[in-house]
């Protein structure tokens, strides 16, 4: 049997590395490719039914940022599930 100087399998092993890398680029921190994320547009109809004014979202990471204003008047940033829709957590601009 033929044995595989270190140095070669060192190599190997990184080369596969870096392609599982950028087989991940799209995919969020919690693992479910973008493809998967509620369009936008159904999060500010969610919020918007709440009775919030959304001034701003963004996709980012692992979740959307989303900037808008609450039933009582007050300016928030709300975090939220990108594949569930749910708010995972609130803060005023405040806080």
């Amino acid at each position: 049997m033929r044995r595989v100087p270190a140095v070669a399998m060192f190599a190997l092993l990184l080369g596969v590395g870096v392609v599982a890398f950028a087989a991940d680029e799209d995919r969020t921190t919690t693992g479910v490719p973008r493809e998967q994320w509620r369009p936008i547009t159904e999060i500010i109809e969610r919020f918007t039914g709440m009775g919030y004014q959304v001034q701003g979202i963004e996709g980012d990471d692992n979740l959307y940022e989303v900037e808008a204003i609450d039933p009582n008047g007050l300016w928030v940033k709300a975090y939220v599930d990108p594949v569930s829709g749910e708010i995972l957590k609130e803060r005023s601009d405040d806080d």
